[in-house]
Formats: C-alpha cells, structure tokens, sequence
C-alpha cells in the first residue's frame, strides 16, 4: 500500500483509478462502415443517414439490452 503525503494526495490518487477504470471499462466504438447502422443507405460519415434511423436503432438496442426485441 502506497504511503501519502496528505488526504489530498490520497484522494487525487484514488480519482485517477477511478478515471482509468472507467475509461478501460467503456466499450469500443463502432467502427465506420459507409453504411447507415439501421437501414443500410450509403453515407459518408457517422453511423447513421439521418436523425430517425438514430433514434430507431437506439430503441432497438435498448430493447435487446432488455430482451423486449
């Protein structure tokens, strides 16, 4: 166990184990297809066409997450 010099030292130590964790447990993100995630069109950038296919696919995803899809 590490020795601190104060509580200060301590707590900003215990903040950046917290931050590493959290960024080591975040999952990766997709990678970029030139197609859009939820109905397949071409695109240029980003994941999807357009602001409803969007909000569709995260209903979908939030719905396997749940087993109601």
């Amino acid at each position: 166990m590490m020795k601190f010099a104060d509580q200060i030292d301590e707590a900003s130590e215990r903040e950046q184990q917290y931050i590493n964790i959290a960024l080591e447990s975040r999952p990766s993100p997709k990678p970029f297809t030139g197609f859009c995630s939820y109905c397949n069109d071409a695109i240029d950038k980003g994941h999807y066409c357009d602001d409803y296919c969007r909000s569709c696919d995260e209903k979908h995803q939030h719905a396997k997450v749940f087993n109601r899809h």
